[in-house]
């Protein structure tokens, strides 16, 4: 599953509405796939990928997917209710930031071990690139429920704070 996802941002088309299609289905089974993961913890399994360089991932996700963008997301949840500020969150950051550690996840499973290679993908899951995924499946979410109850017909996301129509 890991490849999977991490072949189609590396060498996917360029974006359409059959690639974000793509893309949300492999990042909703990734998700999935979080809750059946089991290993023993390796000890020895102490070996450092490669520093993952953020500039050129960010580049990737936004060649493979130029139609990211910006959403928003409420501060506090369960505090301050009705009171919550509103955060913008990037989509473009999010993809990037999921894929290099998952990176890091596929880099362990051939050079370290694979328990060590699954202990990673759950930490870092639930640790940091969980909160990325989610935020970006309940913005696609929300907008194909707002744009439903108004009527129109989007492309798979915003662009950069502007209306995309698909006719």
């Amino acid at each position: 599953m890991v490849r999977e996802l991490l072949a189609h941002i590396e060498n996917g088309p360029k974006s359409c509405e059959g690639n974000e299609e793509r893309l949300a289905l492999l990042l909703d089974e990734l998700a999935w796939c979080s809750h059946f993961v089991e290993y023993e913890f390796d000890a020895g399994g102490n070996k450092e990928p490669p520093a993952s360089n953020y500039k050129a991932l960010r580049e990737m996700v936004e060649e493979r997917f130029p139609d990211l963008g910006y959403y928003n997301v409420a501060e506090q949840v369960t505090s301050n209710i009705a009171l919550a500020n509103c955060l913008v969150r990037d989509a473009v950051d999010d993809l990037a930031d999921i894929t290099g550690d998952l990176m890091s996840v596929e880099w362990r499973w051939g050079h370290s071990s694979e328990a060590d290679a699954l202990w990673h993908f759950q930490f870092t899951y639930g640790n940091h690139w969980h909160e990325h995924l989610r935020g970006m499946q309940f913005s696609w979410r929300q907008e194909e429920r707002e744009d439903f109850q108004s009527g129109r017909t989007t492309h798979f996301s915003r662009r950069r704070f502007t209306f995309a129509s698909v006719d």
